[in-house]
């Protein structure tokens, strides 16, 4: 069950990777913005 929920999730993210990609972008974005503000 676990392992077919993965490869569903992990097909999905190979569909949509420019997507994901710029999920990522932002969240990273976000994260850096924190981390400097937080310093």
């Amino acid at each position: 069950m676990a392992k077919q929920v993965v490869t569903r999730t992990y097909t999905a993210s190979i569909r949509n990777q420019s997507q994901v990609q710029d999920d990522l972008d932002s969240l990273g974005f976000a994260a850096s913005k924190l981390w400097t503000v937080g310093r």
